[in-house]
């Protein structure tokens, strides 16, 4: 079998891609497949199935990547890379990546470095000590700028020399722009490059990056497309399936810092924007006043709590949710709305067919599914769904209850069947129910009853260990859930 050129050196151990060596046309095809798969397992009816689209580029095409300190093997020496493949608890030393610009493996062996000289340990994540947890590096493909997260916990600040970290990446030899250097101090169990306690030892906190010719900030925490390329070529088919878009009032759910509500702005009459997080709502506001653009308003909450209470009445709605998908009652308030067209934008196909089964069955006909391969050598696939809303009068009218759908409800957001493919994904752990359940009801997430709950009063039963607990909080908290 042909392979493709230049495999790289880290391909047999690192776990961070996943058909390494593998010809495009043959990547393609899986990820082509395995969206035919789900709707014929599924058994939904699609108009027009168009194939996949390829990326513009096979290499280098990442904006952003975080690297992880941890050990191979037990008391062993410290690591700065990805986790390890089939064994998540390992981390191979990364030197070269080939998914992201050369100044990024420059800064990740300078970092290693300056590691080993100053005898900084790493974070145990099953101890919950030590220093040094994770590096963040991003960059914008058009503007030649890049930004650097040195993430810690809080245990070695003393001994931590700020003035020669900072010296150490000035003094590299860069393509790309150091426009900031940032130090985040996070002390929770949680497995996440993200804290509250970020400090800038040089330059700013954000980069700049243009993507349809507009002009954005995008800060360290804030989520911003990671192919740059390949998410234009997904816009511009999402926006141009709109019919008559110019007349238009769209709602974007789950917006993010707002690249597809304001590139929808230049073609429609008006955009909302809404998203949870505060931190996307800020930016987007700002990026808005930065490219002048007046026909957008953005809203911060949770979806189906911002759109119940919006008087306004969209054409269209534009969904671009996490891989959770969207839960049952923004569902619910979407179907409510009753918009004419529908465009769905998804990371994560198996959520994306599990939601259009449920708009299937609420009178909207799936014209067009269209899957993006926009992440190279990885397992991850999008896909942009245009559905537009049957004739009543024309149609039968069928209930479905959300309950009989294999949905997230609006307590759960995932299912415990994605959460149990998360923890097993990323851990190399198998939970159980009873445990997801046992975290959920300690976080104060509302559950159903069980089905099959035993009817022994005085059985007993096994608790969550302490491992499995951090690791079911890291996939409660990665489908924001807590």
């Amino acid at each position: 079998m042909e392979q493709s050129k230049d495999i790289c050196m880290h391909a047999e151990k690192c776990g961070g891609c996943t058909y390494q060596g593998m010809p495009s046309y043959e990547q393609l095809k899986i990820k082509d497949e395995l969206v035919k798969t789900l709707i014929d397992k599924k058994g939904l009816k699609v108009d027009t199935l168009l194939p996949i689209e390829k990326s513009p580029n096979m290499y280098r095409y990442r904006n952003k990547m975080e690297f992880t300190f941890g050990n191979s093997e037990r008391e062993g020496e410290l690591k700065l890379g990805f986790h390890e493949k089939g064994n998540y608890r390992n981390i191979v030393d990364i030197h070269s990546c080939q998914l992201v610009d050369t100044d990024y493996n420059e800064i990740l062996n300078a970092v290693r470095q300056f590691a080993f000289q100053n005898n900084y340990d790493f974070y145990n994540k099953k101890k919950h000590n030590g220093f040094l947890r994770h590096l963040v590096i991003r960059s914008g493909i058009r503007t030649s700028e890049i930004i650097v997260n040195l993430v810690t916990s809080s245990s070695d600040l003393a001994n931590f020399n700020t003035e020669s970290f900072v010296n150490l990446l000035t003094s590299l030899k860069l393509n790309n722009e150091l426009v900031g250097i940032l130090h985040t101090v996070n002390d929770k169990i949680q497995d996440t490059a993200n804290g509250e306690d970020i400090r800038i030892l040089y330059g700013r906190d954000y980069y700049m990056e243009r993507i349809m010719d507009l002009d954005f900030k995008v800060r360290m925490g804030s989520f911003f497309q990671t192919n740059v390329q390949a998410a234009e070529n997904l816009y511009r088919y999402a926006i141009n399936s709109i019919d008559n878009v110019q007349d238009k009032v769209i709602f974007d759910l789950f917006c993010g810092t707002g690249t597809i509500t304001q590139s929808l702005a230049g073609a429609a009459k008006k955009v909302i924007g809404v998203d949870i997080s505060d931190d996307a709502i800020k930016s987007a506001i700002e990026n808005t006043k930065l490219n002048k653009i007046n026909n957008v308003s953005f809203y911060r909450g949770d979806v189906f709590e911002v759109i119940r209470n919006i008087n306004e009445k969209p054409d269209v709605i534009v969904l671009d949710p996490p891989r959770a998908g969207v839960n049952a009652k923004a569902l619910e308030k979407i179907v409510e709305f009753s918009p004419r067209e529908i465009v769905y934008i998804s990371c994560n196909p198996k959520t994306l067919i599990d939601n259009l089964y449920y708009f299937e069955y609420n009178r909207y006909n799936i014209k067009s599914l269209k899957a993006f391969d926009n992440f190279f050598f990885t397992s991850h696939v999008e896909a942009v769904a245009l559905l537009s809303k049957l004739d009543v009068d024309k149609h039968i009218d069928v209930e479905i209850k959300l309950d009989e759908l294999d949905l997230t409800s609006a307590e759960s957001k995932a299912t415990y069947a994605q959460i149990k493919e998360y923890i097993l994904e990323k851990f190399d752990l198998k939970v159980s129910t009873l445990y997801i359940a046992q975290i959920k009801k300690k976080c104060g997430i509302e559950l159903r009853e069980h089905y099959n709950k035993s009817k022994k009063e005085k059985q007993v039963i096994p608790q969550c260990t302490p491992e499995k607990e951090e690791a079911i909080m890291d996939a409660l908290k990665h489908f924001k859930m807590i």
